[in-house]
């Protein structure tokens, strides 16, 4: 026996120990003890993980070992999410390739054989940093028991009339090409310009909307200000035409800001979640200028073609040449991004499959009372997120994996 303690070779019998005798195992013959389920998320595979995902699993690793030690069968498994957009672009990184120069079935080949791969780097990690999971019970969402299990869900909620196939605005990630749901996007601050551009009465008058996205003038169907603004109230009802010569009507909405820029505003189709409510309230004829790709069409003007941040310098230029623009104010703005593409996201309408959810939010908060939490404040961050939910949960992906 040595002398010196060798980390290295007493860690590799060690963790050899725990998996020959099965000491994490749940077991599923034992009857006396109390069952304690923890439900892990499964790290997604999408490239090799750092010390942030480690320090992700440590209260489920606190909490296990405590149940353990006092008591109960512990159920842990761990699982690998290797499917879907994160993997897709490991899979083009690692081997050098483009998803959209291959053919779905050879794609998806490369997927596994790359998961293959990147899920034994995962369980060594996992066993290096001793997390008592049972490794005896690891799965992956691509499985096709995973697969079987997903979709007969999919069908009990269909059936329940959860689930529905309607076309409908929908967030869409234009780099990834793909809708996406609420739940992956983030927020972001970006520098923006809010824009005072003038709007003509049928009797000459001028009327300045402000906007950030000068963009969408060409989607504009109505002009909108608060029903209590009565610098605007008289002109209810009329018609105005934008700097591009469409005439639409000015109306009254609550959810217009009489303290935002100059209290008038453009709904477009769509320049975000609000336009989309009173497109549907105000029952407008929606006219779609983005793309799937992210790049104008439809306009009748010089932007036709360009993608959505070089439109909004043309589309100025043009503005600027017909002497409508009134002011430019520089301003920071948070907009919602896409999780995995990082870039803005845009609302297109397209034909998905969407689970229900906003008509359930009183059900979930009901729920979130009748459970224990720990910590307190997480309940908090579940009500606001429930709370702020905005859209159905969009569920369909146009990808290959």
């Amino acid at each position: 026996m040595s002398n010196k303690y060798d980390a290295k070779i007493s860690e590799a019998k060690w963790q050899a120990y725990r998996d020959e005798q099965k000491t994490y195992a749940f077991d599923l013959q034992n009857t006396e003890k109390p069952i304690f389920s923890i439900d892990t998320p499964p790290p997604t595979v999408s490239g090799k993980l750092h010390i942030g995902h480690i320090s992700s699993f440590t209260q489920a690793e606190l909490i296990a070992r405590y149940k353990r030690m006092t008591g109960y069968n512990v159920f842990y498994p761990m699982g690998y999410d290797d499917n879907g957009i994160p993997t897709e672009i490991l899979v083009e990184k690692e081997l050098g390739i483009n998803i959209k120069d291959i053919e779905r079935q050879d794609f998806v080949q490369k997927c596994l054989e790359v998961n293959v791969k990147y899920r034994e780097i995962y369980k060594n990690l996992w066993k290096k940093t001793g997390l008592s999971v049972d490794r005896t019970r690891s799965y992956a969402t691509i499985s096709l028991e995973v697969q079987q299990i997903a979709q007969q869900e999919f069908l009990k909620l269909y059936n329940k009339g959860n689930i529905v196939c309607k076309e409908f605005p929908a967030l869409r990630c234009t780099k990834n090409q793909t809708t996406i749901a609420q739940a992956e996007t983030e927020d972001k601050e970006f520098e923006e310009f809010f824009n005072d551009i003038a709007f003509t009465l049928e009797d000459g008058t001028e009327l300045v909307i402000a906007t950030t996205r000068p963009e969408m003038i060409s989607s504009c169907k109505a002009v909108f200000a608060h029903p209590d603004d009565e610098r605007y109230q008289k002109y209810f009802g009329k018609m105005i035409t934008t700097p591009l010569g469409d005439t639409v009507p000015l109306l009254a909405d609550d959810k217009a800001k009489i303290d935002k820029g100059t209290g008038l505003v453009m709904c477009c189709s769509y320049g975000d979640e609000v336009d989309v409510y009173r497109f549907q309230k105000h029952k407008l004829e929606p006219k779609i200028i983005i793309d799937r790709y992210g790049r104008m069409q439809n306009t009748n003007t010089e932007i036709d073609g360009l993608k959505i941040e070089e439109a909004r310098k043309k589309i100025m230029e043009i503005l600027e040449a017909k002497g409508v623009v009134r002011k430019r104010t520089p301003i920071t703005q948070s907009k919602q991004i896409s999780e995995r593409g990082k870039v803005p996201v845009e609302i297109i309408p397209v034909r998905q499959w969407f689970v229900n959810l906003l008509d359930k939010k009183d059900t979930l908060l009901k729920l979130n009372n009748d459970m224990q939490w720990h910590p307190e404040f997480m309940k908090k961050r579940s009500d606001d997120w429930i709370e702020n939910l905005q859209w159905d949960r969009n569920i369909s992906r146009s990808r290959k994996f």
